[in-house]
């Protein structure tokens, strides 16, 4: 029924001069965009929310050749999307040269193995990008300059991060990893974002701490420190914080080894009683900071 309408509705407009488009569904219904659209040249803005995304020319066997083309498109949001295989979804974003915004919100139904990735090219003019799917390939994002991630353990467990050459602001959101691989991942990171300045780790359950701890202590000052600490940080914000001592010794870091360092926050979670809150306060206030002009935070 939907797809009759869309159909319809785009058989008595002039898709050539569409500049935007918004799909919603409520429910799991099938929702194929029409061939029409497939190549909107005009497109710039392309919003797909809640449904299953279905090539038309799959389901006829048509297959993907020369499908997809939004040589404009510089806005692609989608949230609650199924894509039926994984060579529609490697398609689709291929078609979006130009693509400067990304929202990409809990895809499913996509088998990508590991060495699918290099089947993208990263986006060169992607500007900003919110990504809470982990179907979206991290290497994908590699040109982006402002990154807000829900990080997830097919990301944790990639070989290699890719250089992010022009990433100035990061905001990332740990979803029950273990500390000790996000430390790891985080400093990998630091070391492949040389313009980084502002470095945001969010708390994800509701204040009570959201990276699982191991006992013992693993923590291992890096042999060298990497540009955007020497450079370019400015602002830095852990939610969160336990105050346990391998976090200490990360946060420690970050304040011992940013020269330009403006401000440090840090919130604790919220099952920290005052005595153990005041400890914390006590332990990051008697660490030197690189940068003299620094402000420490509590929040």
């Amino acid at each position: 029924m939907l797809n009759g309408v869309l159909n319809s509705v785009f058989d008595r407009i002039r898709v050539e001069n569409l500049r935007s488009l918004e799909i919603t569904s409520n429910g799991n219904l099938i929702v194929q965009l029409p061939r029409r659209v497939l190549s909107c040249k005009n497109l710039q803005v392309l919003k797909l929310n809640n449904a299953i995304m279905e090539d038309s020319c799959t389901s006829s066997g048509l297959g993907f050749e020369s499908r997809f083309d939004f040589p404009l498109l510089k806005i692609l949001h989608w949230n609650g999307l199924k894509f039926l295989t994984a060579e529609f979804l490697v398609k689709f974003m291929s078609s979006c040269p130009v693509l400067e915004e990304l929202h990409a919100y809990g895809s499913s139904h996509v088998s990508l193995v590991h060495d699918s990735e290099e089947k993208f090219n990263p986006f060169p003019n992607l500007a900003t990008a919110t990504i809470f799917d982990h179907n979206v390939p991290i290497t994908l994002l590699s040109e982006v300059q402002s990154l807000h991630l829900k990080m997830n353990r097919r990301w944790i467990r990639c070989e290699q991060l890719p250089l992010f050459h022009q990433l100035t602001n990061i905001d990332i959101i740990f979803t029950y990893i273990l500390l000790k691989d996000a430390l790891k991942w985080l400093l990998e990171l630091l070391g492949n974002c040389p313009k980084l300045q502002n470095f945001k780790i969010q708390d994800y359950t509701d204040g009570y701490g959201y990276l699982i701890e191991l006992v013992g202590d693993y923590w291992i000052d890096p042999s060298t420190v990497p540009q955007c600490l020497s450079w370019q940080l400015k602002t830095f914000f852990l939610g969160g914080y336990k105050g346990n001592e391998n976090e200490f010794q990360f946060v420690r870091y970050i304040m011992q080894n940013s020269k330009v360092l403006q401000t440090v926050t840090i919130k604790t979670t919220l099952d920290a009683d005052i005595d153990r809150k005041h400890e914390m306060i006590r332990e990051l206030s008697s660490t030197t900071m690189s940068s003299t002009a620094c402000k420490l935070l509590f929040d």
